[in-house]
């Protein structure tokens, strides 16, 4: 006992087919109305297709609750009933390699699920619920080499459950390797996936993912159809065929720090996709201030706010993420920041002394970016050598200070310090300069750094 089926074909010809975008909600036809031959629907028998405002149909659509909500937002009043035993088709005549979404309201029948290709020639995707009511797709088996039915155990669609039916066709992207175009389905906004489907659409996947290969390689969408072979009759409501996302949904994040992953700016997701969200570096020194994640706030869905530095959420909204950031400045006499005093396991009193021997107290160990905690991470000369021509001058510090080499001709004369190079930050530990002007006299050398 086949359910029905929503069905793609290549091409049909029809005499008035449509074009994009489309979108159907049968409320402006009158109840007990017949499409075919109606806005490009066709089918063998006008009873096939028929407009209907029965309770048991209309009551069961109007009690649909899932969050990703109808494809139009309009009233529910009417539906398309759909016969016992006849396929009824809409065709569309659109340009090639776009890509392309059809959703729709579904109220399927639960049935056997045809053998072998019967009725199936030259679709391009198909969807069809057994028995228990998993759906199962109908595509190209890349490891099988053969078309098949797939069926997705873990969801499940109670009977006379309306459901919201989406399909991605993408007519851009060509898989060479296989000579295979791809599809996706989503049911109630949620990604189907199966072990036969695959990662990525382009011939660089492998199999697990939610890429179903189609049967045949087209270039362009050409018609939906639906069947009820056998059973009670099956319905159809909220028809929109387009190349616009009908699912999409906007993702705003805000940071006046850091780096945000997505990062700051608009994004465009869909619904049901698994999003992580995070800051990759929640704590950012400029100067003598250091900057701490402080958590996010989120407007337009759950949960509205929080701490840590990553979120995953299943995207349902739009919505917009701002991550929060606390400054801590406070210095202490010397202006050593106490913060960084902390990281080093320092209290503020320890600011003056030079806890490590090296010669150089906290406080200036600051200055200079060093470690207060080793002795080895010291701003000092290390040797210096005669150059043909010039002198060569070696030397070691930190890597966040700006370092300054300079040079004086006469300690006792008073002829001054002349800067001889500036080393802005970020420096090496370790660092050389040749001073080519000190050719045939003698001097002194001296490092400057700040922060």
């Amino acid at each position: 006992m086949p359910g029905i089926f929503c069905l793609l074909a290549a091409s049909l010809a029809v005499a008035a087919p449509n074009t994009l975008d489309y979108g159907e909600t049968f409320e402006s036809y009158a109840d007990g109305f017949s499409m075919p031959g109606t806005n490009g629907w066709s089918s063998g028998a006008s009873s096939n297709a028929v407009v209907s405002a029965g309770a048991d149909l209309v009551g069961s659509l109007e009690a649909y609750g899932e969050a990703c909500g109808y494809p139009v937002a309009a009233n529910h009043a009417k539906v398309l009933k759909l016969g016992v035993g006849g396929t009824v088709t809409n065709q569309f005549d659109m340009a090639s390699n776009q890509i392309v979404w059809a959703d729709c309201m579904v109220l399927p029948v639960h049935g056997l699920l045809p053998a072998g290709t019967t009725g199936l020639a030259n679709r391009q995707a198909a969807v069809a619920f057994d028995l228990d009511g998993h759906p199962a797709i109908w595509h190209y088996d890349l490891a099988a080499g053969s078309n098949l039915w797939s069926v997705v155990s873990n969801t499940t669609v109670q009977a006379w459950e309306w459901v919201r039916l989406t399909f991605k066709f993408d007519y851009q992207t060509t898989d060479a390797i296989n000579n295979r175009r791809y599809f996706q389905v989503r049911l109630n906004g949620i990604l189907l996936t199966h072990p036969s489907a695959w990662t990525a659409n382009d011939g660089s996947g492998s199999p697990g993912g939610s890429w179903f290969a189609m049967p045949s390689a087209p270039n362009r969408f050409g018609a939906l159809a639906c069947s009820v072979n056998e059973g009670i009759p099956a319905a159809l409501d909220d028809l929109v065929v387009t190349t616009n996302n009908p699912l999409a949904r906007e993702v705003v994040v805000a940071s006046a720090l850091g780096q945000a992953d997505p990062e700051v700016g608009t994004h465009a997701y869909t619904y049901g996709d698994n999003l992580s969200l995070s800051v990759t570096n929640p704590v950012v020194v400029q100067g003598t201030s250091q900057y701490v994640l402080d958590g996010w706030s989120m407007s337009g869905h759950d949960p509205s706010g929080g701490t840590g530095a990553n979120i995953q959420i299943t995207l349902t909204n739009d919505l917009a993420l701002t991550w929060l950031w606390a400054t801590n400045n406070s210095l202490t006499a010397n202006g050593t920041p106490i913060w960084w005093l902390a990281d080093h396991g320092l209290a503020p009193g320890d600011d003056s002394l030079d806890g490590d021997n090296d010669g150089i107290p906290t406080w200036q160990e600051w200055v200079c970016d060093t470690d207060p905690t080793n002795a080895d991470s010291v701003l000092e000369h290390l040797y210096v050598e005669t150059a043909e021509p010039g002198m060569h001058v070696y030397w070691k510090g930190g890597v966040l200070a700006t370092q300054v080499l300079e040079r004086c001709l006469d300690l006792v004369g008073g002829a001054g310090w002349t800067p001889l190079f500036t080393n802005l930050p970020p420096t090496s530990i370790s660092t050389n300069f040749t001073d080519f002007s000190a050719t045939n006299c003698s001097g002194f050398y001296r490092i400057e750094a700040w922060r």
